[in-house]
């Protein structure tokens, strides 16, 4: 089954929002706080941790890219690789919801990609179950 346009419209918005994470992280305070779902959580503590160390540490032109990402209805999920960012490298699990339109991280799950284990999955043809290696 193929994707609608409106699958594609909603695609793009959490597209945007994630860059709207990395180009606030990058530096934009203000841009970045947009991302963000007010009530956010990074590694479970509240998102203000997130904005203070962006604080802190200013500019940085770290890259970024979207390594997965799954949508269904309200709620997304994207993991999301960071290279760059003041020296250090990053594999992150985004939560997103839409809520009144509009779509926010609501939290952030990271670790730096030097201990980043990619276990990858393997599909069962008899059951037709994806499990985890």
């Amino acid at each position: 089954m193929g994707r609608t346009t409106k699958q594609y419209k909603e695609i793009e918005k959490v597209k945007e929002t994630i860059q709207k994470y990395i180009d606030g992280a990058n530096g934009d305070l203000k841009v970045l706080k947009e991302a963000y779902n007010e009530k956010a959580l990074i590694n479970g503590a509240p998102i203000e941790a997130l904005f203070r160390s962006v604080e802190h540490y200013g500019e940085t032109h770290a890259t970024a890219r979207i390594d997965y990402l799954d949508i269904s209805g309200i709620a997304g999920v994207a993991k999301v690789i960071v290279e760059d960012w003041h020296g250090q490298d990053y594999v992150e699990y985004l939560q997103l919801l839409k809520e009144n339109g509009r779509w926010t991280i609501i939290s952030k799950a990271f670790d730096s990609y030097v201990d980043a284990v990619v276990i990858g999955s393997r599909f069962s043809h008899r059951d037709k179950k994806k499990t985890a290696i």
